[in-house]
């Protein structure tokens, strides 16, 4: 599946980003990892043909679907089931994202927060695609 090496990069480029001496390495990271989380949905519903007919799943509705994250997880999860738990906690890291680049207050992003969306990525990464990771 040459359309995961992207989403693999980009956990090695948030395994790398954590062993620099940056003061915002964690907002680097946060930003990484949820894009990547976003991008995984988008080569999900690109690639399984099978599940998502490109017929139904042309540009239009892929841009229709991806101009709200929650319309994306339904797509998603009307086909696999990505587990709540797990939906939750990438919900939660979504509006820190959002409020990072949105808002007009900065928001503080933790090394915890990044090991801890970092596996929820992983997880999805392993649900959607069958990829694996080393525990961080």
């Amino acid at each position: 599946m040459p359309w995961t090496l992207g989403l693999v990069e980009a956990m090695g480029a948030v395994e790398i980003i954590d062993k620099l001496n940056f003061e915002t390495k964690s907002r680097i990271s946060l930003i990484l990892l949820d894009s990547n989380f976003e991008i995984a949905l988008k080569e999900y519903i690109v690639h399984e043909t099978s599940l998502f007919p490109p017929a139904t799943y042309n540009n239009a509705k892929i841009a229709q679907i991806f101009s709200r994250r929650d319309l994306v997880l339904k797509e998603i999860n009307l086909k696999i089931k990505i587990p709540s738990d797990l939906l939750s906690k990438a919900q939660h890291y979504y509006g820190l994202r959002n409020k990072l680049i949105h808002e007009r207050a900065t928001v503080d992003v933790t090394d915890r927060d990044i090991r801890n969306y970092r596996e929820v990525v992983a997880k999805v990464l392993k649900l959607l695609f069958d990829l694996k990771f080393p525990k961080a």
